[in-house]
């Protein structure tokens, strides 16, 4: 979880004391811990349950890979007898099988250094993005002339002691483990 926090003031809720705001912290940090202890718990049964689910899949994967298998081999063995005159697809009751041309592009870790050297920029991929740490430290003038400007603003924030909390607090069952 985040320890700090931005968030617009709820003015209609204004604290008189700093007792007042500390003890807006505590429950905070209280809350915050329950909500980790919670989300810990369902991750666990999420892993769990994920767990169970490979279990269950993987003699279903493993029988439709055997199928796949057999299913190329009757293909490629009886390729003339049901595929004639050059037919690419054998529709069935239950589906189609058949044989289609693919390509695709295999590459060694040299081909982008060598496509680099060669000038054959058209075949490398760059993703132009904007360095905005990079702008922070422009000047406002050099900002406009990019359309650019640098907006400060004095953001509230807080960051509750979560430690000493969880040390002085008993921790709550989550109703996720009960």
């Amino acid at each position: 979880m985040n320890k700090n926090r931005r968030k617009k003031p709820d003015y209609l809720n204004v604290f008189r004391t700093t007792q007042e705001v500390d003890q807006a912290l505590l429950e905070i940090a209280t809350l915050e811990l329950q909500m980790e202890a919670i989300g810990a718990a369902a991750d666990i049964e999420i892993r769990n349950i994920t767990q169970a689910a490979a279990e269950e899949i993987e003699p279903l994967k493993s029988r439709v890979a055997n199928l796949e298998a057999a299913l190329e081999a009757f293909a490629v063995v009886n390729r003339e007898e049901i595929l004639p005159r050059g037919r690419k697809s054998l529709e069935l009751n239950h589906g189609v099988l058949g044989f289609r041309k693919s390509s695709k592009v295999q590459v060694k870790k040299s081909t982008l250094e060598k496509l680099e050297k060669l000038g054959l920029d058209g075949a490398i991929r760059i993703k132009k993005t904007v360095d905005r740490e990079e702008l922070k430290t422009w000047s406002p003038e050099k900002l406009a002339l990019v359309d650019a400007s640098l907006k400060v603003s004095d953001d509230f924030w807080y960051e509750t002691k979560r430690a000493d909390v969880a040390e002085h607090t008993p921790a709550k069952p989550s109703k996720a483990t009960a």
